[in-house]
């Protein structure tokens, strides 16, 4: 293998597991639905066992820091 390849690898490979993580989707587990009065968090159908969990934390979360309320608030103006 070429030592400048292997090089170039070092430096990249690093920095392209990182964007992997930031990219699953089972680490976020769902997104917010917004346009209903409510926290819903919608998963895909095959989530596995990890996204489902993370789901829930995100919709946890939403709820305990008033998402609804600081959209509602934002789209007012």
């Amino acid at each position: 293998t070429d030592p400048a390849v292997q090089e170039a690898a070092g430096v990249i490979l690093p920095k392209m597991m990182g964007l992997r993580e930031r990219f699953d989707p089972e680490a976020y587990g769902g997104a917010h639905l917004v346009g209903v009065k409510g926290t819903v968090v919608i998963a895909h159908g095959s989530s596995t066992r990890r996204a489902i969990a993370n789901a829930l934390v995100m919709a946890s979360e939403g709820a305990e820091r008033g998402l609804v309320a600081r959209i509602e608030a934002g789209v007012r103006g």
